[in-house]
């Protein structure tokens, strides 16, 4: 997207730890300038939780990276998903920045188009007044989905479901609505591992990170959905029994993920999967999710 308003496409980019968010300039042709992190109007990182931040840096320099309470400080900041959007219809570009935890918080522009510059405010997106959350790792895309147009926002969330959150509001005062799901969740949390025996074919999985884009050129906005997930694969040449059992292990460790962990049962699925599966690889896919209706 073109972040400064020159014309030339640059590339935004959140991260995980502490949730930095990254700008790359672009220089044309093809050509970026080296990484540098946003920082917000009082010089703070635009993070989604700057306040947390800053008492995260002040308790690492008293008390060192393993003193009490700086982990949890430094949490409150980790994962941030960007979104570019003029958010109050006044002409630039504000930013929505999804957390680990799956809230959203706005950065309004208070500079200008071509010279943006972010409030020191972070202010959570509210959906019937209330904080927007999904199931963690909010990952926002903005598109007008209705055509109304207004934007809407649809969010990627850690369980690998995609939310679509309508916009019922006016250009300066947009208004979220419910979340409609346009793809089901995969699992309950941001974990998931696929077990693959001859024939199998990997699924959709979690983390889901969605483009928003008319895919097929068929006049319909459609998904892109990255997703991330852990793969074990059958060892070559099992019997029918041993596949069987690797199943049974993979079915266990399902039940167990939606009660409650059992270090026993865990063990027990981790001792089959070495013994008759190859040795896990974390794996993404990219989806294509063609939309049917209007």
């Amino acid at each position: 997207m073109d972040h400064d308003g020159d014309g030339i496409l640059d590339l935004i980019s959140g991260s995980y730890d502490p949730g930095d968010i990254w700008l790359f300039q672009g220089l044309g042709k093809g050509a970026y300038a080296a990484g540098k992190v946003l920082v917000d109007e009082a010089g703070v990182p635009l993070v989604h939780h700057p306040e947390e931040l800053q008492r995260y840096e002040s308790l690492r320099k008293e008390k060192g990276e393993d003193g009490e309470g700086v982990i949890q400080a430094r949490v409150k900041s980790f994962g941030s998903w960007p979104a570019l959007v003029d958010w109050d219809a006044d002409g630039d570009l504000d930013m929505l920045i999804g957390t680990f935890r799956g809230g959203m918080h706005l950065r309004t522009n208070v500079g200008t188009r071509t010279a943006p510059k972010y409030s020191a405010a972070s202010p959570e997106v509210l959906v019937d007044g209330k904080p927007l959350k999904v199931n963690m790792h909010a990952a926002p895309s903005v598109a007008d989905w209705n055509g109304d147009g207004l934007f809407d926002v649809i969010v990627g969330c850690g369980d690998g479901s995609v939310q679509l959150f309508v916009n019922g509001g006016k250009p300066g005062e947009p208004r979220l609505a419910a979340a409609v799901p346009l793809v089901p969740a995969k699992a309950k949390s941001k974990s998931l591992r696929q077990v693959l025996l001859p024939g199998d074919e990997l699924q959709p999985a979690v983390r889901a990170q969605v483009q928003v884009v008319d895919f097929d050129l068929d006049g319909k906005l459609d998904l892109l959905v990255g997703d991330y997930s852990e793969v074990v694969r059958a060892r070559p040449g099992l019997t029918e029994a041993e596949q069987e059992e690797l199943r049974a292990a993979d079915r266990r460790e399902k039940a167990m993920m939606d009660g409650e962990h059992d270090e026993r049962i865990s063990k027990e699925v981790d001792a089959v999967r070495k013994r008759l599966g190859e040795p896990g690889k974390l794996t993404s896919a990219v989806w294509f999710y063609r939309r049917d209706g209007d």
